[in-house]
């Protein structure tokens, strides 16, 4: 996982592209910039661990590209239970 400046984001997303996703697609392109700008942009890789189960939520997610699979471990098992989507909200611990 990494963090990358609104600009690289910018380079493979036009600014129109955050329009069609559901979280910013009432808000003004001028709002969605601001929220990049002021915000913190992740990319991360396949296998990446965002959070673990149990930790304390303290950040708030838009999933801009891509998909993230939640997993809870059943019988000692990880087992896929939600896939998140561009557009998607999540609360995550930070």
């Amino acid at each position: 996982m990494k963090t990358i400046s609104m600009p690289q984001l910018l380079q493979r997303y036009p600014p129109e592209y955050f329009g069609t996703l559901s979280t910013f697609g009432a808000i003004t392109e001028e709002t969605v910039r601001g929220l990049l700008e002021g915000g913190r942009i992740l990319q991360l890789s396949e296998g990446d661990i965002l959070y673990r189960s149990g930790s304390r939520v303290q950040e708030f997610f838009v999933l801009c590209a891509g998909k993230i699979v939640l997993y809870r471990n059943y019988d000692s098992l990880p087992v896929a239970v939600r896939t998140f989507s561009p557009g998607s909200r999540l609360a995550l611990p930070g």
